[in-house]
Order: structure tokens, then C-alpha cells, then sequence
């Protein structure tokens, strides 16, 4: 390939003397290239150097030759997507987010080689973990990042398993590690991001045990399968220092040792060396060892006593947990000496550019400053509360923090006593000790309700009462929850906490099927607030209710419903959809309008036809956060809203074939119910198209009652769909199919029964002397099973007259007739009394 060195030769024509802001030195390092050097090994010394902007440049040039092949085109889009890879990890977290767009869509690629972007795209995934971890690390609190963070977790944890495929694949033809042409898969640069994945992962999740142990147990298979190299022991190490990792997390000294002493005695490089260091300090910082950690940094010098920054960092985060013993212990100058150093030297770091470890240095003063403030006494419970707590001992967690609570309470510590009750909230809802946590919370918030931050302490409160109620439900609690809230809005209602106090009023209300007084309530969430389209869902749910379940419901109601329908669909930006609340509230108010809204529907094609391009573009913001089982859902609604579109347009072959999409077959029994009776409701043109739709209505109810899923739906659920059986089969002309449903259905029916009357209907239109007869025996067992003199016996009677003159059993009916006539002159309805005499007078 020479494309590579003509590209060189450009570049320098075109940048000139100076202009591309390399010195000559420089210059002569990356333009004198050996001929003979892999492309990869080019662009990786590139990137190491920092050189993006001339990676990238020279990778674009190579993009817009339309003379390149297009393997070659491939391998400079791999090359490309790797530099802003390592552009994203050099700059801050919310600049690098474009870097990782960019390197997405260069590796969204179809045809010959779009299996080997995948595999590319799954080790960029990876390693944007990797990046968001370490940023999480300057703001472990952050909820915003930990989201992140996990949802870029489940998409790489997905693009690794689409990876692993690849690889299995590759093994199979026999392709696997072969050049040809392109830059071959690397097995174990897939196996080794699985690893780190996972432990990464389990770093994240190491409060919940059992999660934690399950990610490092998969971690650990992956990396065991890495083993040493005739050319390079590069990857091997590098699985050695993630399980190094693994055994830290889980606290395995034994295991820790022994790989430490693995890795220090299998390495001569003393950048590795300090790294595997790096992991023994965090380690002994873990197990409150600092004054160790602290000593153990020097040891791990280089030939000229060099250190890490990284190394440096830890030795400062050392001096702070020593800071905070030292205090403990009542040694208030000694501590304030350590930090002082603490200071000085982390200032010293980030003057020489180390600003990541310098940061991670200020997150643990921050932090330690949260221990410093509680004073010795305090402090020292507080810390063996929390180190419980990360344990998962919840007893000693709730006697610690008990006692630091009684300690805080008598000394007048209230911003301490907020942190706190916030801390103990979290462990007795971990273990379901909602009694406690309200008896708790109440107490500490009646101490002193007006001081700044108790708001948050009565928020925890109402939550402990929430759950109380929902583990053992009385009036008694469902009030005092009620109490509470209406308590927070009237006391907090100038503070950021009383939104919350306000959706937990509105969810309260719509639990009550108040939906009226809930329609205002969710009102009064703004754009703005994050609850916003978790009200919008609500609020057409709201309006839904009203027009399904209230029979008084106005036509100013349906006009209202179907104004907000349009209002929030109109009111999108279709481009910027980023939430699961978001689409199902849209969702919701498709399907409000589907049902409500009649004539030509002005908003809904357009919108359904932004959702359905929306959902399906996989690097969008809303993929990020939206599991695929979701994605699939949603696509799945679109599908069949646009279905009952084209019905009701009388497009019924349209409307077939979108129905024959399988994913419209996978919904669950709500969705599915709400199709067929939407599919019931069209006024179809045409004899054909009725057909077609009773075809389509036959093939959902036929899906959902599947040995699969029938055991899923409840009785209700089931008659509704036996009935929309039956009605399809009429519908195509098989009333032998449709009878014997109606048979089934009407054991359990009365007289008056719908059901019991349309199968009557049917067996007349039967107009044989089989169906007569099954008329005679259905209406002789109402006749037997009824109450004698109801009216509904009178109905049964009558038609089990009118039966027996079909039969050619004139004297039965004329003797049911008379003796009707004679024992109960007046059957209570004036129109079964003028329907007997009209059958009397028709039996003279």
C-alpha cells in the first residue's frame, strides 16, 4: 500500500515551515519513517506522542481519496476511530463525548467488513468505560455519572458479547489472528476488555455483594484464558494486574500476595512494577493500613527515585486517612500538619501537569473533611458505621449510626445529623426496617424541622411511611402517609424538596382513581423538572380512565384528552428524544389519540413516523440509556398504532402485511387486547377488507393465547379474547368455528347475558335442524338453572318457546305460553309481557 507515504509527503507540502505546530525535531521524528513499518504501529506512535490532529488529518485524507479500495478505506476508518479514542481519554469527560460519537459512526459500517467494525466498536466501548470510570473516581457521588457510567456498562458488556461471536466465528473458518489485508482481530485485546469490563463493574457495584462477586467471577474466566507470549508478556501482565484488581475487591489477602509477588517478580519494567504498586497501596488504604501505604510508596522508586503520579497521588490520599486517625485520637496539630503537606504537595502535582491524580487527591480531602467535621468522638463512629455498611454487616451499621446519632442530638451537631439520617435511611430500607426507619426519621426530624436540609430529613420520612403502608397496608398508614405530605407542601413549599412531596401527592391521588384531581396535580410539573414526562404519561393515563371507566365523562373530556394528546406530540423535539419516560409518554398519547380522536388524525402519522426513525438509530442518546428489550417494545407499538392507521384509511392490505412484522406479535396482553379491539372498531369499506382485518385479529389473539403465554393473562383477559376469537371466525364466515366458543363461554352466563344472546343469534343464523336444536338445549338448561318467577326466568321461557316451535315442538311451546300466562299474569317488563303475547297469538 503506498498511499500512506504520499499522504506524508502532502501533509508536509501543505503545512509549510512551522504551520502545523511541530518543532523541526519533531517534524523529523514522525515524517522519517521506515517504509517497512506497519500502518498501525505509525498512527499508535502517533497517538502516543500525542499527535491527533496530524493522525487525524492524514486519516481523512486517506478517507476522501475515492480511488482507495475499500479494505484500504477500512483500515484507515480503524485507524481514525482509535485516534479519537485516545483524543477523548486526553481531554475532559464532556469534551470527549463528540470524540466518542465520532469514532461510533466511523465504525457504523455495512457490508464486507462490517463484522470487523463490530469487533472494533465493542474494544472502543470498553475502553469509554474505562475512561468514565476513573472520571467517576473525582465525583464518586455523582448519581448523573454513576447512570452513565452503568448504562455504558450494560452497551459495552452487549458489544463484547457480539464480539465474542466474531471471534468464535473467526476460530471456525479457521481466520482467526490471519492478515489479510486489514488489521487482523486480536483475541486477546477482546478477551482482556472483557475482563476489565467486569472488574470495573464490580468495583462500581461492590456494595452489592452478590452482583459484585457474579462480574469479578466472569472477569476472572476471561482473563485466566490469557497466557504468556514467545513475542511479548504485554497482555499476559496485563490480565495479572486486573486480577491483581479482582483479589483487592474481594479482599482475598492470600490471593493478593501471591499475584503481587507474581507480577513484581515477571516484570523488569519499573513502570509496571508501579502500577502493580499502585494496586498494593489502594489496598492497604482499603483495610485502614494508610501509615503502611504511606511508607510502602518510596519502596517502589525507580533507579533515580522517580515515582508515578499516580503513586504520588496514593501516597497523599495515605497522608489524608493518617490525618484523619491522628485527629481521632485527639491529635489536632499533627493533623492539621498532614494536611498541610497534603496540600502543598498536591498543589506541586498539578503544576506539572498531573491534574487527573492531583484531582483525585482534592475528591479525598473533600471527603475526609465530611469526617473531619464530626469531631473525634463522632468521627470515629461514623466511620465504623460506614465501614459496615460497605461490608454489608447492616446490625453494626444501625448500632453505629444509632449511636452517632444519640451523639450528634446531644450536641447541637445538626448538619451532621441531616448526613447521617440520610446514611441510616439507606440501611434500614436496605433491610426492610420501614418501622425503624420511621420512628428514626421522624425523631431526628422533630429535633430541630426548621433548620436548612431537615426538608430532606421529612422527604426520608414520608418515604419510610410510603413503605411502611406498601409492606403492610391499613388505613391507619395510608393516612398518616397522606398526612405527611400534605405536612411537607404546606411547611416546605418555597424548597426544592417539595416537588418530590407533590408527585408522591399526585401518585397518591391517582392511586385512589381520583384521576380529576389528579389531572391538576400532574399539571404542575414544568418542562424543566425531571418528573416532567413521568407526568405527561400519567396525565394521558389520567384522561384514559376518565373515558374508559367513567360513564359520565363529557364530551369536553374526550376534547381535552385528545388537545393534550396532540399538544405533547407537537411539542417535541423529535431529535433530541433521550429518556424511556420520554417515549412512553409520547407513546401514550399516540395511543390516547388512536382511541379518542376521530377524522383525519392531523399529528399522529407524522409523529409515529419520528418515533419509528428515532428508535431505531443505535449510537442516538436515547439507545444509550434504553435496554434493548425496550427499544423493541416501543418499535413494536409504533408498528401497530401504524397498522390501525392504515385499517381505518381502508388500507387493509397495508395494514396486514405490517401486522405479518413479528415483533408486533411479542406484545404483552394489555397492548395486544387494546389492538384487537381498535382492529374490532374500524368500518371497514369493503366485505374484503373486514375480512382482512378479522384475519389480523386472528393472528394476534391466536399468538398471545399460545401455550407460552396463555398461563400469563387473567380470566378476564381470556374471555375477552375468546369472545375477539369467535367474532373473527364470524367475520370469515365460519360460524362452525365461532358457536362452539360461545358454548364454552355461556356455561357460566345468564339469560340477559350478551354472550348467552349473540350465541342464541348464532344458532338461528345457523338455520339448521343441529343448531335448532343446540338452541332447544341451550335455553332448557337456562330455563333449569334460573330463579322461577325472575324475569330472567320469564326470558329464558320465552325463548325456550320460541326454540321449540323451530323444533317442530309447537305443544311444548304452546303449553310454556300458557302456563307463563296463567301462574304470573305480569312478567314485571312490558316488553317480555307483549313478546309473550305475541308468541300466544301466534300459537292459536
Amino acid at each position: 500500500m503506498k498511499v500512506l507515504p504520499s499522504l506524508i509527503i502532502g501533509l508536509m507540502l501543505l503545512c509549510g515551515e512551522g504551520a502545523c505546530g511541530v518543532s523541526r525535531a519533531d517534524d523529523r521524528e514522525f515524517v522519517i519513517v521506515n517504509p517497512g513499518d506497519a500502518q498501525e504501529r505509525y498512527f499508535a506512535s502517533l497517538r502516543e506522542r500525542r499527535l491527533f490532529q496530524l493522525a487525524e488529518l492524514l486519516c481523512q485524507r486517506a478517507l476522501n481519496d475515492s480511488a482507495m479500495r475499500p479494505g484500504d478505506q477500512i483500515i484507515y476508518r480503524l485507524e481514525l476511530a482509535r485516534t479519537f479514542r485516545d483524543h477523548a481519554h486526553s481531554v475532559p469527560w464532556t469534551e470527549a463525548l463528540e470524540l466518542w460519537e465520532q469514532a461510533a459512526r466511523l465504525l457504523d459500517v455495512q457490508g464486507a467488513y462490517a463484522e470487523r467494525c463490530r469487533f472494533e466498536a465493542a474494544l472502543l466501548q470498553a475502553s469509554k468505560l474505562e475512561q468514565i470510570f476513573w472520571v467517576r473516581q473525582l465525583d464518586p457521588k455523582n448519581p448523573e455519572l454513576l447512570r452513565e457510567l452503568q448504562t455504558i456498562g450494560r452497551k459495552a458488556l452487549q458489544d463484547l458479547g457480539v464480539a465474542r461471536q466474531i471471534v468464535d466465528r473467526q476460530k471456525q473458518s479457521g481466520k482467526l489472528g490471519r492478515d489479510e489485508g486489514l488489521i487482523s482481530i486480536d483475541e486477546e485485546a477482546f478477551v482482556l476488555a472483557l475482563g476489565r469490563v467486569n472488574i470495573r463493574l464490580a468495583e462500581v457495584q461492590r456494595e452489592n455483594i452478590g452482583e459484585r462477586n457474579r462480574l469479578l467471577s466472569e472477569g476472572r474466566s476471561a482473563l485466566q484464558a490469557v497466557r504468556r507470549s514467545l513475542l511479548s508478556d504485554q497482555n499476559y501482565l496485563e490480565a495479572q494486574l486486573l486480577l491483581l484488581t479482582a483479589a483487592r475487591l474481594e479482599n482475598r489477602r492470600g490471593d493478593f500476595d501471591r499475584l503481587y509477588d507474581t507480577v513484581r517478580a515477571e516484570s523488569d519494567s519499573t513502570s509496571f512494577r508501579q502500577r502493580a504498586g499502585a494496586e498494593r497501596v489502594r489496598y492497604l488504604l482499603e483495610q485502614n493500613r494508610p501509615t503502611e501505604g504511606a511508607e510502602f510508596v518510596p519502596k517502589l522508586a525507580g533507579p533515580e527515585g522517580e515515582l508515578s503520579p499516580q503513586l504520588r497521588g496514593l501516597r497523599l490520599q495515605a497522608l489524608i486517612a493518617m490525618s484523619v486517625e491522628v485527629r481521632m485520637k485527639g491529635d489536632d496539630a499533627l493533623a492539621d500538619q498532614l494536611i498541610r503537606e497534603v496540600r502543598t504537595r498536591m498543589a506541586q502535582l498539578a503544576r506539572e501537569g498531573h491534574t487527573f491524580d492531583a484531582e483525585l487527591v482534592a475528591t479525598e480531602l473533600r471527603e475526609s473533611y465530611a469526617i473531619h467535621q464530626f469531631g473525634p468522638e463522632l468521627a470515629q463512629k461514623v466511620r465504623l458505621a460506614r465501614e459496615a455498611a460497605r461490608t454489608g454487616d447492616a446490625v453494626e451499621a444501625r448500632k453505629q449510626y444509632e449511636a452517632g446519632i444519640a451523639v450528634a442530638t446531644s450536641q447541637g451537631r445538626y448538619e451532621q445529623l441531616v448526613e447521617l439520617a440520610r446514611e441510616i435511611a439507606a440501611v434500614y430500607f436496605q433491610e426492610r426496617m420501614f418501622d425503624q426507619a420511621a420512628s428514626q426519621l421522624e425523631s431526628i426530624w422533630r429535633s430541630s424541622p426548621n433548620l436548612p436540609g431537615m426538608e430532606q430529613v421529612h422527604l426520608l420520612w414520608i418515604t419510610s411511611l410510603q413503605r411502611q403502608y406498601s409492606a403492610g397496608p391499613s388505613v391507619e398508614r395510608l393516612n398518616a402517609y397522606a398526612a405527611a405530605i400534605a405536612d411537607h407542601l404546606q411547611r416546605y413549599s418555597e424548597r426544592e424538596s417539595s416537588f418530590e412531596a407533590r408527585w408522591l401527592q399526585a401518585e397518591l391521588t391517582f392511586a385512589r382513581k381520583q384521576y380529576r384531581d389528579a389531572i391538576l396535580e400532574y399539571m404542575q410539573f414544568p418542562r424543566t423538572h425531571e418528573r416532567y414526562y413521568a407526568a405527561q404519561l400519567r396525565l394521558g393515563q389520567c384522561y384514559d380512565a376518565l373515558l374508559s371507566d367513567d360513564a359520565t365523562a363529557s364530551l369536553d373530556v374526550m376534547k381535552e384528552a385528545v388537545l393534550f394528546g396532540n399538544r405533547l406530540l407537537e411539542g417535541t423535539d423529535w431529535e433530541k428524544l433521550q429518556s424511556p419516560a420520554q417515549v412512553d409518554a409520547l407513546l401514550n398519547a399516540c395511543r390516547l389519540l388512536l382511541k379518542y380522536e376521530t377524522g383525519l388524525h392531523p399529528v399522529l402519522p407524522g409523529a409515529l413516523d419520528q418515533l419509528e426513525q428515532q428508535l431505531q438509530i443505535t449510537d442516538s442518546p436515547l439507545a444509550a440509556v434504553a435496554e434493548p428489550a425496550a427499544r423493541q417494545r416501543w418499535l413494536r407499538m409504533v408498528t401497530a398504532y401504524k397498522g390501525i392507521m392504515l385499517a381505518r384509511q381502508g388500507r387493509s392490505q397495508e395494514a396486514m402485511a405490517l401486522f405479518k412484522n413479528e415483533r408486533v406479535t411479542a406484545g404483552d396482553a394489555s397492548e395486544t387486547l387494546f389492538l384487537i379491539n381498535q382492529l374490532a372498531d374500524v368500518n371497514s369499506p369493503d366485505p374484503q377488507s373486514e375480512q382482512i382485518l378479522a384475519g389480523i385479529q386472528l393472528r394476534l389473539i391466536q399468538d398471545l393465547t399460545s401455550p407460552g403465554k396463555r398461563n400469563s393473562l387473567t380470566p378476564e383477559e381470556l374471555v375477552a379474547l375468546r369472545l375477539g376469537e369467535a367474532e373473527a371466525h364470524y367475520t370469515l364466515g365460519r360460524l362452525s368455528r365461532s358457536i362452539p366458543i360461545y358454548q364454552e363461554l355461556a356455561k357460566s352466563a345468564g339469560p340477559a347475558d350478551p354472550i348467552t344472546q349473540r350465541l342464541s343469534a348464532l344458532l338461528r343464523e345457523c338455520n339448521n335442524a343441529d343448531c335448532f336444536e343446540q338452541l332447544y338445549e341451550l335455553w332448557k338448561g337456562m330455563v333449569a338453572a334460573t330463579k322461577q318467577g325472575s324475569r330472567d326466568w320469564h326470558r329464558a321461557r320465552l325463548e325456550l318457546a320460541r326454540a321449540c316451535l323451530l323444533t317442530d315442538r309447537k305443544p311444548e311451546a304452546k303449553k310454556l305460553v300458557q302456563i307463563s300466562q296463567l301462574l304470573y299474569p305480569t312478567t314485571g317488563s312490558e316488553v317480555l309481557d307483549r313478546q309473550f303475547e305475541e308468541l300466544a297469538q301466534q300459537l292459536k
